[in-house]
């Protein structure tokens, strides 16, 4: 075990215990101090104070027992002037015996701990999940195990325990643990002195039940706890041991599939990946609550794709960090060969989102990014469904050939309403009899009326810029115009059939791409 770990456990049981660690190192045995002059450096050495002053060569390190207030400033000068040890405890006397049989079941524990880490590495390496670790856990400790990230969510758990409370069942059906609970665990992780996996014990009021809780720590941050439930206060010791080996382990997996993302990411990734396979309402509520997840108030989802697919995953790692910087309040989700992201649109930062916007289209540019963007909403629940938008946007666009990198929903929801009508062959039922009538005129007659009257229409019945798109003089336009009246009876003025008129086109313009 690293000596500063030691050196913490000792101070807390033994308050008057001091120390001096300037090069922290790993220690895995203990053995009292001789006359050698050579030391094995993972080696604790213990020397009693009237000893260690005789010392003049010492080893990496080292815990001495002074007798007195005296006899430890006598040591403190004598390893001062001397050069003494680079990690060094100072202990009473008094309870030296007590120090030192403390300091053995410390480190075997620490070993028993390390060769049970490696067992169910093990596991992990050869596929198994966390179901099934947690299930081989539960066979050592004799009771219920399960594991939580901070926002609720039920990892995985052992075999059910009929002494589980209605409250547990029911969690464990539904997948989620309820907000309150959350912020139970949280305000009792916060009372700690130090965020470490070390588990804690505590008698619940209610339930009657036991519980020893091992936080999951990443990088520093609770990512979430690894849960025995007990019926009864007194239970297998070597649980001590085996939770933060699976916290651990379950720590070691969240950093291996989720590098380089902080514990709120995480938590927003897994439950968009969760909402995208048909997650509760519920259950998003209670797990944004948990997590105390920033959504925003009104936001709207892009879809990132490359041109090309066999450039994708690296590049794709490498925009994500530029977009981090535009786009939050998450970090960009990867998603097969696309990334996603969640735009605040929030009306007070307008001028930011404006800003965002021109900085994605020059990426897009530059990366040969198809870009697809969903309409705005409200509610997070509703991701699945403005996520299905973007990337609708993007078939649609490919579809009609158009060639912009930035696509919005918006422009192409009249054609995704024309994919839920089941047959091609009914659309033309809906479309103005006059596109027929000038489609066949055209084609007996050589002429472009059908053509002049899509242009026509598409600049608001502008003769001018009709003409101008068409590279014809004013005049031909104006007699295709009045050659189109005489044949289909088209009233230019009725606003009715101008809009008929637009639907109409873009139909045709869906059925033949």
């Amino acid at each position: 075990m690293l000596f500063s770990r030691l050196a913490d456990k000792l101070k807390r049981k033994y308050p008057e215990t001091g120390s001096v660690i300037l090069d922290d190192s790993l220690v895995k045995k203990l053995q009292f101090l001789g006359d050698e002059e050579s030391f094995l450096p993972d080696t604790l050495y213990v020397v009693y104070g009237e000893r260690a002053i005789t010392k003049t060569v010492f080893p990496h390190n080292m815990i001495t027992f002074f007798r007195n207030d005296q006899e430890r400033a006598t040591l403190t000068d004598h390893f001062t002037k001397t050069r003494g040890p680079t990690n060094m405890i100072y202990a009473s006397w008094e309870h030296h015996e007590k120090i030192m049989n403390d300091i053995q079941d410390y480190m075997l524990r620490d070993q028993n701990r390390g060769e049970s880490y490696s067992e169910f590495l093990r596991m992990v390496i050869e596929g198994k999940d966390l179901y099934y670790l947690l299930s081989e856990g539960a066979k050592r400790c004799g009771r219920w195990l399960v594991a939580l990230d901070i926002s609720g969510k039920i990892q995985g758990y052992s075999p059910v325990q009929n002494y589980l409370t209605e409250d547990w069942i029911k969690a464990i059906k539904n997948g989620y643990c309820p907000v309150d609970f959350m912020e139970h665990l949280r305000e009792r992780l916060l009372t700690r002195t130090e965020i470490t996996s070390t588990p804690f014990i505590y008698l619940c009021d209610q339930t009657k039940l036991t519980y020893l809780s091992s936080p999951v720590i990443v990088d520093g941050s609770p990512y979430g706890y690894v849960f025995l439930l007990s019926e009864k206060e007194d239970f297998d010791p070597v649980a001590y041991d085996i939770l933060p080996v699976l916290s651990k382990v379950m720590g070691d997996y969240l950093r291996r599939s989720n590098q380089g993302v902080s514990s709120r990411n995480h938590i927003f990734h897994e439950l968009v990946r969760d909402i995208l396979h048909g997650e509760s309402s519920g259950s998003v509520q209670s797990r944004i609550a948990s997590g105390k997840l920033p959504i925003p108030p009104l936001m709207r989802v892009l879809v990132v794709q490359f041109y090309y697919a066999e450039r994708e995953r690296e590049a794709l790692k490498k925009l994500s960090s530029q977009l981090a910087l535009f786009f939050g309040p998450f970090a960009p989700l990867h998603l097969e060969n696309r990334l996603i992201l969640l735009q605040n649109m929030d009306p007070k930062l307008a001028q930011q989102n404006e800003k965002a916007m021109v900085f994605l289209r020059q990426l897009a540019l530059s990366n040969r990014l198809y870009i697809g963007i969903s309409n705005e909403f409200i509610k997070l629940e509703s991701f699945a469904e403005y996520y299905e938008e973007a990337e609708t946007a993007l078939r649609l666009a490919a579809r009609l050939h158009i060639e912009s990198n930035l696509v919005y929903f918006r422009d192409f929801a009249f054609y995704s309403m024309l994919c839920k009508i089941p047959s091609s062959e009914k659309l033309r039922s809906f479309c103005h009899p006059a596109l027929r009538v000038l489609q066949r005129y055209d084609a007996e007659n050589h002429t472009e009326l059908l053509e002049t009257l899509r242009v026509y229409i598409s600049t608001n019945c502008n003769q001018k810029l009709t003409s101008e798109l068409m590279f014809a003089h004013r005049n031909t336009v104006s007699y295709r115009r009045q050659q189109i009246i005489d044949l289909t009876g088209i009233d230019f003025l009725d606003p009715d059939t101008l809009f008929q008129l637009e639907y109409s086109f873009k139909i045709y313009q869906f059925m033949d791409s």
